[in-house]
């Protein structure tokens, strides 16, 4: 048996923690679950399936998104996958993990609505609602961004 196949997670959470737990990547069930869910068991296995640096960064990648997703979903505001990477684009892993400290752990109402409201807004550009026909509500809008 290889160390890939030794690591790779078996078709259980207990084995998607485990074989993170083995790259030093800490997740509870919450969060493996969380990946579980988003990604599913066989892209998960992938991860593991050898030493590259392009595996250990997306590994890397996925755990932080996975404690990201956790934390929203505990303070009642569950995004996607998709969501926590543009999160995470936008702000930086560091910027990103202090909002969510902010938010969350020191419950800072106005740190928890700004949350709420970006993930509003990625919301809004990953599927802006249709308008009515003709432009009226979108020139009233570039006005209302045009406005000093």
């Amino acid at each position: 048996m290889t160390l890939a196949q030794q690591t790779a997670p078996a078709s259980t959470l207990q084995g998607v923690i485990q074989a993170f737990g083995n790259h030093q990547h800490h997740l509870s069930e919450d969060q493996a679950q969380i990946l579980v869910r988003e990604i599913g068991i066989d892209p998960l296995r992938d991860l593991f399936r050898g030493e590259s640096e392009e595996l250990k960064s997306r590994r890397r990648e996925i755990y932080f998104l996975a404690r990201v997703m956790d934390r929203l979903e505990q303070g009642q505001m569950p995004v996607t996958l998709v969501e926590a990477r543009a999160l995470t684009a936008k702000f930086g892993a560091q910027a990103l993990g202090q909002r969510l400290l902010d938010a969350f752990q020191n419950r800072n109402q106005a740190a928890l609505k700004a949350l709420q409201l970006q993930i509003d807004a990625l919301r809004r550009e990953a599927d802006p609602e249709p308008g009515p026909a003709g432009s009226a509500p979108q020139s009233q809008a570039s006005q209302a961004s045009a406005a000093p």
